[in-house]
């Protein structure tokens, strides 16, 4: 059962054990004034279940997942449809959307194939204070 604010909200997924996605995170969360986003990690059973009951392979998934509505958008996609909601001038980002996907996922996958490199791996996400824990599923 959905909860009334995941309906009308879009859901980030992201690598809980990675520091550099928690950054990602807490950069989204800084700028998302509209609190357009809900949060839920990879490994959480909520994701568990959502990509089950949406037929999404989530052993192959191992960067960040948007969901907005019907759509889901993931790697380098993900990231732009995500910077067209934030504030300010990061809406700008969005205009990367007009490299081919081929190129894009191209630079978006060293990332993260080497994102534990770029910053630690860790064996659990931060718990959010309170002001922001109801953005967490």
């Amino acid at each position: 059962m959905k909860k009334e604010n995941e309906i009308r909200k879009s859901i980030v997924f992201f690598d809980g054990a990675c520091a550099f996605c928690d950054s990602a995170v807490q950069y989204i969360i800084k700028h998302d004034s509209k609190k357009k986003f809900l949060f839920a990690s990879l490994e959480s059973d909520y994701a568990k279940k959502y990509f089950l009951a949406h037929s999404i392979q989530a052993d192959k998934i191992s960067s960040i997942v948007l969901i907005e509505g019907e759509k889901i958008y993931f790697k380098s996609s993900a990231a732009l449809h995500i910077s067209k909601h934030l504030d300010s001038y990061r809406k700008l980002f969005f205009i990367g959307i007009f490299i081919p996907p081929f190129i894009r996922d191209y630079f978006y996958e060293f990332i993260s194939r080497n994102r534990y490199r770029i910053s630690t791996k860790k064996d659990f996400c931060e718990i959010p204070n309170k002001q922001i824990q109801e953005r967490f599923l």
